[in-house]
């Protein structure tokens, strides 16, 4: 039975679940309702929609990329110094925030997409509840460069589990690593190193199981290398 709300219903009743005090929310995704989407600027998202209301979507983390400040300018900044006689650089802070989530038009799109494929009255309700998962190594690579980002890693926010909220990382290096690391600004595609955020959700099989499944983001780290003096 489909439910009688219409989209801006479907998405109040989303907030009150969430955010009344008293109340225990649980979005009950359905295992069997998985549904994959791949967007024109080839994101791919995964959804599932739940029992009570099987035409309304949630989405799974998606889409780890640099953030950008409003006119589109990557959030992403490298600071150096120099030794006493000025003559090299001695060494320098590398600062850079990211985030993930569907944009408006990705939403629009995928909306489209079920109501053409699954549910003439599909809605995309927003974001999965999911829990960030610790990671030991965030940064992921086993090359020297990699080995040498966690060394010096000063700060690095814990993945977060909301669309949009702003993940910081913050790199301070002696001379010796800011001349590695300047090696890798001039040589970006060289970079092999990546950037993972973890995630767990739950799901309801079948037989009424609640299922525990994980999800890991990806990004190469010269995506963002490549940013900096552009």
């Amino acid at each position: 039975m489909k439910c009688p709300m219409n989209e801006r219903q479907m998405r109040y009743a989303l907030f009150i679940f969430l955010f009344v005090p008293g109340r225990t929310f649980s979005q009950g995704l359905q295992e069997d309702s998985r549904v994959v989407v791949k967007t024109a600027d080839k994101t791919e998202a995964i959804l599932y929609s739940t029992a009570d209301c099987p035409q309304c979507y949630y989405y799974l983390p998606v889409a780890l990329r640099l953030s950008k400040k409003p006119g589109g300018i990557p959030e992403v900044s490298l600071v150096t110094w120099q030794n006493e006689s000025g003559a090299e650089i001695s060494g320098g802070i590398f600062h850079f925030l990211v985030e993930w989530g569907l944009t408006r038009g990705n939403e629009r799109e995928i909306r489209e997409f079920l109501r053409l494929t699954h549910d003439s009255s599909a809605v995309v309700m927003g974001p999965a509840a999911v829990t960030a998962v610790a990671e030991g190594n965030i940064i992921v690579g086993d090359d020297n460069f990699s080995q040498m980002l966690r060394k010096c890693l000063q700060s690095g926010s814990a993945s977060t589990a909301t669309p949009g909220a702003k993940m910081a990382f913050s790199f301070r290096f002696t001379e010796k690593e800011i001349n590695d690391f300047m090696e890798a600004v001039k040589n970006p595609g060289k970079v092999k190193t990546r950037l993972h955020a973890a995630y767990s959700y739950e799901l309801m099989g079948k037989w009424g199981q609640h299922v525990q499944q994980r999800i890991v983001l990806s990004m190469p780290l010269k995506e963002i290398v490549e940013q900096i003096h552009k």
